[in-house]
C-alpha cells in the first residue's frame, strides 16, 4: 500500500506533490487557487501521470543519489515520448 500524504497549505500557495497525493486527490489539488506540481520517485509509474501532464505547470523528478539513473529515465521520458516541455 503507498502512503498518501496530506499537506495543509494555503489555497493560493504553489506546491509541489508526491504522485500518489496527486493520485488521491486530483480534483482538490487542481481546484486550488495556487499551482500545483508534481514531484516523481524513481520508482513512479510515469503512466498514471499522462492524462494530466497538460495541466502540470512543473514535474519534479528525485535523484536519490547522483548515480542512479532512473531519474534521467523519466526526465527523458518526459521529453520524448510525451512531449512535456
Amino acid at each position: 500500500m503507498k502512503t498518501v500524504y496530506c499537506f495543509a497549505v494555503a489555497d493560493e500557495q504553489d506546491v509541489i506533490v508526491p504522485l500518489a497525493s496527486w493520485l488521491a486527490a486530483r480534483e482538490a489539488w487542481l481546484a486550488r487557487g495556487g499551482q500545483t506540481a508534481v514531484w516523481l520517485s524513481p520508482s513512479d509509474d510515469l503512466t498514471l501521470l499522462r492524462p494530466d501532464l497538460p495541466s502540470l505547470p512543473l514535474i519534479a523528478i528525485d535523484f536519490p543519489s547522483f548515480t542512479d539513473g532512473r531519474g534521467y529515465s523519466l526526465a527523458r521520458l518526459l521529453r520524448e515520448r510525451y512531449t512535456y516541455a
